[in-house]
């Protein structure tokens, strides 16, 4: 669930940070995949 704030934020510059949204191990393969698909 979005938090006030977090829709406030949203409606004013269009984006919200979620943080803690992925495990840094889920972060480091998304990384790598994105890194080897620009190669």
């Amino acid at each position: 669930m979005f938090t006030y704030q977090q829709i406030e934020h949203y409606r004013t510059f269009g984006f919200v940070v979620l943080r803690g949204l992925f495990s840094p191990q889920e972060t480091a393969r998304l990384t790598a995949e994105v890194t080897s698909a620009g190669a």
